[in-house]
């Protein structure tokens, strides 16, 4: 799934929770999350509340080895960021809010552990992450975009560092690095301000290295009370030793066989050490250690080995001793806010937290006998599991459940098979099932009839292991070059069968194996290894396990695009009923028979065999014998078209009902249930969120608890289940709300678009209210002659109007119905990064919500965005990089080839300029500055001809030119706009009907957009400019140059769609047009060859301009008069293109017309009220070289006219005050629009 293609996935995870063997721990600085890693790769998120209650709440996957360390990446509260990373090198950066990987890397090494490191470069934070591992330095690395900058290495004996400590000095501004090598030698290394600094990969060496004989070292920390003692722990003793000169104060050795792993100062006079069975102890330190005491360092030097500091508590794990397959993980966190707990927590492989809040009082009891903590708390992933109610539902559970146990059967391998919408399921028993899909997602999620059926959806079950099944396998997915039929599953029984798919029998069995089977894997065509990649899907289900010895979890990906295609190409492929002929019936039966009737190299995949199975009965009624035959064959494959439906809606129906925010207006959800078909959730649905390089983070189904927990503290009130059921997902983060909005918007126009858009009705062709029984005859369907009823006009009408309120409820009124306390509002650079997604019903969607997000939040809100994103803008814009937009000035941060900060730098221009272009007043001129230097950068050859940031450019100078055009170069612009439509028509005419646009048609659709906008915000600037083109290419043809410049040729290229935008502009601002009559005639001219007006008329070649009356046409001398608002009327010769001035009139001219026979013209000016006649050179000389002369014009008569007043002072009516009809050759009659006639003679 690539990362920018909109996927969401809904999780299924069945009763059974996944197995969750911690390896490390983490506590944010807010006590509020606690994250543990595990062996298997994934991060478990739980919430934990001031009560020190714990609940799992997501779940993040990505990484694929076992991870090692966790730590904080970011200081402040409102961004918490952690950083992972694993044993293969693999480094991540989560956003702990949402699950999002915000960065991800992987280095050759793998690292052990990783501190946070934040410092000041004067006003700005710098964050860092101190990393050591299995490589003998310690890597400083960027805490935002995971890049090594610079590391600290030993001169003397490098070695692999076992464990490192930061010394924070308050008094200078220099930190120490204090380590200990895995041979026992303590380093120490000084950070100052200059060495933060650096970015060049320059080592740092070590100030000083000491041998202090520490075998073994589990880890090593620094006292922050006294400041002046460092506790290392080793694994068969822990010494406490002076951080100032690193000498001895104490070594306390282990008693019996245990081992220490780790610890920690709890105060400044005591420690708590534990070891590596989960065992705690909390030791009193002598007063040797103790700086405030005078007794303070008192045996240095002397051996003094046997004195054991008092044990003040000692903290045993749980009684009940379980075997653990790897020992605990335990680590100690202070809080850094009120309530200030001390917590000890612990990780075991069972997926267990334990929590010890460690008092600051010792006990007052004698210390002879130590007394024991009792945990605080405790819980598992599946204890909260079981404490659900309803329980977590699996994807087949309702076909699971055996009469006797309570515990369905459990799922442990499985594929989906796109094509046909089915998954296939083996399960403990060694049964396999097969069955639709959404079908059995809708009966997990929805509530609906199908809760009433037993046995629902209808399936199929193969029988032949004996045991388990492990794995399954289709081949045909993956190479075609396998039959269609055939499904391949391997057992814990040795044995591999081979069943053929549609008709359930088994085809082969072999027991050739000495072992159960663990993987069935088609082999490569070329043996190379590369797999042909299926093309999208809009709905996969994919069986996922933390761990081998898991059932199966599923998880459905929605592919909203590929939905949105799927939709858009069915519409466009409506069958005409009357159009099936018998011919067509007979080739499809064929294929249906080799099971080859899925077209699934096209993009909707369905099994269209229900479709041709349903016309043959009707058609083939009266052909009894054929009929008979037909069932009986259909009885011998039992064809798995038990349950008729479609695809496509039936994944959309699933999507929406999941997404919709039910209960908030009880009327759209009545349209919402009855008119359009969904169905209400009744449980809260795990969704999923995808991010970077596939690496997602999937909700728990005990999500809501801690969801629950969270907006009861927000509203200030007791919350039940029912508050979250069908409307929680818009409160879990404001990433989830941004998918999911977008999601449902983008659907809901689609669906909105689409006739017979409803999910009940016959074409979902729902099966008979009963499977029916093989041989029985199917319900008879209605035959294709009568339509089904949905197709009257009033319930389509309902059916769009009910899309419609859909999309607008999501889009404006969430945050209002929602009030928020509930609602996480969209996340703003997200749908920027969408301004311009590549499926247009996406983007329109994205565009309408950061619209309605940024008037949501108001000109502060607006203005904090701004300042925000102000700063990722590229100061120099003349030096673009070809990647993308990533220069900053030379004080900057150096330029980051890091993926996160180039998508900053292109949002950042996206979310100023939608700002800057619909509420210009708000950014002050140097951002637009820069803004418009970047949305004109793009015609230079940097950037790719048709990137999306360029796109983005097109589309945000068309919506805010007029805040733009101050800083512009117009005429820059729009000839760069020209040029990418040049070749609109073309690129337009062959795009198919759904499908996205290729990047040359999207940007044309965009330039052309863009100039329309241009045009009617601001019609002189763009009439003059393109005259200014038209003149300055006319001048050159005259001086007949012969080197052209570029422009011409994009002017040139650009004819038709000059043409289209003059169109749009004399329908919509006519007075504009008329205002610069002449220029737009220039360009006219220019435009439309002359030979052409001359054949077929200037009314069939652009009838739009005929519509002025101070535009007139004479065929027989094939010229043109256009009067201008100076009084002058302008003469051109269509053959030559020559244009000839003549002043007449001391106004505007009102009307204009040629005499029929071509030897007179007529022309009116309301503002002097006179209408003068000219006599027309029509001789067979003048009529070619002499129009330049202008003697040759004159004015042979001019009458004064009563003036005629207007309607009323309306604006376009000065432009229809009269015009002038001839009669005959030398009669003409100016026709008022009041009615008035007036007649002249010549």
């Amino acid at each position: 799934m690539s990362g920018n293609s909109l996927v969401l996935p809904i999780v299924l995870w069945g009763r059974t929770a996944p197995t969750h063997c911690i390896s490390s721990l983490l506590v944010m600085d807010d006590f509020s999350t606690i994250i543990t890693g595990c062996h298997d790769g994934q991060i478990c998120l739980w919430d934990m509340t001031p009560e020190l209650e714990i609940c799992p709440r997501a779940m993040l996957f990505g990484h694929t080895a076992s991870i090692t360390c966790l730590s904080k990446a970011s200081a402040c509260s409102d961004k918490q960021y952690i950083v992972s990373a694993s044993e293969s090198g693999e480094m991540c950066l989560w956003d702990v809010n949402d699950g999002r990987c915000i960065e991800f890397t992987k280095l050759a090494c793998a690292h052990t552990g990783i501190q946070f490191y934040q410092f000041s470069i004067g006003t700005q934070r710098e964050g860092r992450l101190l990393c050591n591992g299995h490589y003998p330095e310690i890597l400083v690395v960027d805490a935002t975009s995971l890049e090594v900058l610079y590391s600290l290495v030993s001169k003397i004996s490098p070695d692999w560092i076992s464990s490192m400590s930061i010394i924070r000095s308050h008094r200078t501004q220099e930190d120490t690095v204090v380590a200990v090598s895995v041979t026992g030698i303590l380093k120490v290394w000084i950070i100052t301000a200059e060495v933060s600094r650096m970015q060049d990969l320059d080592p740092v060496f070590e100030e000083e290295s000491k041998p202090i004989y520490c075998q073994g070292c589990q880890s090593i920390s620094f006292c922050t009370f006294t400041q002046s003692s460092l506790l290392v722990v080793c694994s068969k003793y822990w010494r406490v030793f002076d951080a100032g000169d690193y000498s001895l104060l104490c070594s306390v050795a282990i008693e019996n066989d245990q081992a220490w792993t780790g610890g920690e100062f709890i105060a400044a006079d005591k420690v708590i050490i534990w070891t590596e069975d989960g065992c705690s102890y909390i030791y009193k330190l002598p007063a040797s250690c103790l700086p405030a005491s005078e007794h303070f360092r008192i045996d240095v030097g002397k051996t003094k080995e046997g004195a054991v500091p008092p044990l003040v508590y000692s903290i045993a794990d749980r009684s009940d001793k379980q075997l653990l397959i790897c020992p605990p993980v335990t680590r100690f966190f202070f809080g850094r806010r009120e309530p200030f707990h001390k917590l000890l927590i612990q990780g075991d492989s069972a997926g267990r937290l334990s929590l010890w809040s460690i008092p600051d009082m010792s006990p007052l009891q004698p210390l002879s006998s130590t007394a024991e903590l009792q945990v605080s708390s405790t819980i598992s992933l599946q204890e909260a599991f079981d404490k659900l109610t309803p329980l977590s539902a699996g994807i087949i559970d309702q076909l699971s459940v055996t009469s006797g146990g309570n515990e369905p059967i459990k799922v442990t391998a499985s594929v989906y098979i796109p094509s046909q919408g089915r998954l296939v399921c083996g399960r403990e028993d060694g049964s396999i099932i097969l069955v639709p899909a959404t079908q059995t997602a809708i009966v997990q999620l929805l509530q609906g009839e199908h809760m009433l059926r037993r046995g629902w959806p209808p399936h199929r079950t193969l029988r032949g292991h004996r045991n388990k099944v492990t794995c399954v396998l289709y081949p045909y997915q993956i190479s075609p070059r396998y039959d269609q039929r055939s499904l391949v599953s391997g057992g814990v029984d040795f044995s591999v069968i081979v069943w053929d798919i549609f008709t359930g029998e088994m085809k082969h069995i072999f027991c050739v194996h000495g072992g159960e089977i663990t993987q069935l894997i088609v082999p490569p065509e070329n043996c190379s290894g590369n797999l042909p990649k299926y093309s999208h899907n809009s709905l996969v289900v994919q069986a996922m396990k933390t761990n081998v010895t898991d059932p199966d979890m599923h998880v459905l990906f929605f592919d909203v695009e590929a939905v949105i295609i799927q939709l858009l190409t069915e519409e466009a492929q409506r069958p005409n009923p009357t159009l099936v002929s018998p011919e067509t019936l007979q080739k499809s039966q064929a294929g249906a028979d080799k099971g080859g009737s899925f077209l699934a190299n096209k993009i909707f995949k369905q099994v269209k065999e229900t479709m041709k199975e349903t016309i043959k009965e009707h058609l083939l009624d009266e052909d009894e014998d054929e009929e008979e035959e037909m069932r009986r064959r259909e009885e011998k494959s039992k064809s798995l078209s038990l349950l008729e439906y479609n695809l496509t809606m039936d994944t959309a129906k699933l999507f929406m009902s999941c997404l919709h925010a039910w209960g908030l207006n009880g009327a759209l959800d009545e349209v919402c249930l009855n008119r359009l078909g969904m169905l209400k959730p009744h449980c809260p649905i795990s969704f999923g969120l995808i991010s970077r390089g596939g690496h997602m983070s999937l909700m728990l189904p005990t999500f809501k608890e801690s969801l629950l927990v969270q907006l009861s503290l927000a509203t200030g009130r007791k919350l039940s289940l029912s508050d979250i059921v069908g409307k929680g997902t818009y409160g879990v983060s404001r990433a989830v709300t941004t998918q999911h909005l977008l999601s449902v918007i983008s659907l809901a126009n689609t669906l909105m678009g689409m006739t017979n858009a409803t999910f009940v009705g016959e074409h979902m062709k729902k099966a008979p209210v009963r499977p029916p029984r093989p041989g029985t005859p199917e319900t008879p369907r209605k035959t294709s002659a009568t339509p089904p009823q949905p197709s009257n006009p009033a319930l389509q009408a309902q059916i769009k109007q009910g899309w419609s309120q859909l999309a607008a409820m999501h889009c404006v009124m969430l945050p209002d119905l929602l009030g928020l306390d509930k609602f996480r509002p969209p996340l703003l650079e997200m749908l920027a990064r969408r301004w311009q997604d590549r499926c247009l019903e996406v983007r329109e969607a994205a565009q309408a919500l950061l619209l309605a997000e940024l008037r949501r939040i108001g000109q502060s809100g607006r203005k904090d965005t701004i300042d925000l994103w102000a700063p990722y803008l590229p100061q120099y814009v003349d030096s673009v990089s070809s990647r993308c937009l990533s220069n900053l000035p030379p004080n900057a941060k150096k330029i980051s080839n890091s993926y996160e900060e180039r998508r900053k730098q292109a949002t950042a221009i996206v979310l100023l300029g939608v700002i800057g272009a619909e509420f210009g007043a708000e950014i002050e001129p140097p951002k637009g500055k820069a803004l418009t230097f970047l949305l004109l950068q793009p015609p230079s050859p940097k950037l790719p001809a048709h990137s999306t940031i360029r796109r983005t450019a097109i589309d945000l100078i068309g919506r805010g030119f007029t805040v733009w055009e101050p800083y512009m170069d117009v005429s820059a612009v729009l000839m760069g706009l020209l040029e990418l439509c040049a070749d609109a028509e073309k690129q337009l005419a062959n795009i198919t009907m759904g499908l996205p646009l290729n990047p040359p048609a999207d940007s044309a659709r965009s330039a052309r957009h863009a100039l329309s906008l241009i045009a009617t915000a601001r019609p002189p600037a763009f009439i003059t400019t393109i005259a200014r083109e038209v003149h300055r290419y006319n001048a050159a043809q005259a001086n007949s140059q012969s080197q052209q410049n570029v422009h011409t040729t994009t002017l040139a290229r650009a004819k038709t769609e000059i043409l289209r935008v003059i169109d749009i502009l004399i329908e919509k601002m006519p007075g504009d047009v008329v205002d610069l009559l002449v220029e737009v005639m220039d360009i006219i001219m220019y435009c439309i060859e002359g030979s052409l007006v001359k054949k077929k008329g200037l009314q069939e070649c652009f009838p739009a301009i005929c519509k002025f009356y101070m535009v007139g046409y004479c065929d027989r001398s094939h010229r043109i008069a256009v009067g201008a608002r100076q009084g002058s009327v302008a003469l051109y010769d269509v053959r030559t293109g020559k244009c000839q001035n003549i002043h007449g009139h001391k106004g505007p001219i009102t009307a204009v017309s040629f005499a029929p026979d071509g030897r007179y013209l007529a022309t009116y000016s309301s503002a002097d009220s006179h209408i003068c006649f000219w006599q027309m050179n029509t001789g067979l000389l003048g009529s070619i070289g002499m129009l330049n002369s202008a003697p040759q014009l004159r004015c042979i008569k001019t009458y004064q006219v009563p003036p005629i007043q207007p309607a009323s002072p309306g604006s376009q009516n000065h432009l229809k005050l009269a015009w002038l009809v001839w009669t005959s050759n030398r009669n003409v009659i100016l026709m008022a629009h009041d009615g008035k006639e007036h007649r002249f003679m010549v």
